[in-house]
């Protein structure tokens, strides 16, 4: 293996995972899944918008980072001006989707 940072070293491959974050995300992901029960009561004791922050602020360990796009600055802009009961709404039936 070459030294780090020597000329004509091409470093990581185009697209291949850094193992220290695809490491990370893997505790993380088993951290979420064996507490799940004990997060949803925390997450019951919250108000929508607290709720909301929570789950956006994890969602980048758990999912694949999509690139910053229009349509992203849109749909938050909508979830912000929707009232505290509709982002309850909306909240209950993504934790209840089968998919995740």
């Amino acid at each position: 293996m070459g030294k780090l940072f020597e000329k004509g070293n091409p470093g990581r491959p185009v697209g291949s995972k850094n193992k220290s974050i695809q490491s990370l995300r893997q505790r993380i992901d088993a951290l979420l899944d064996s507490n799940w029960d004990r997060i949803q009561e925390d997450l019951n004791k919250l108000d929508s918008k607290q709720r909301l922050d929570f789950i956006s602020s994890i969602l980048p360990y758990c999912v694949p980072k999509l690139a910053a796009s229009t349509s992203e600055v849109s749909i938050k802009n909508k979830l912000e001006e929707l009232p505290n009961e509709k982002l309850e709404l909306l909240i209950e039936h993504i934790l209840q989707d089968d998919d995740l």
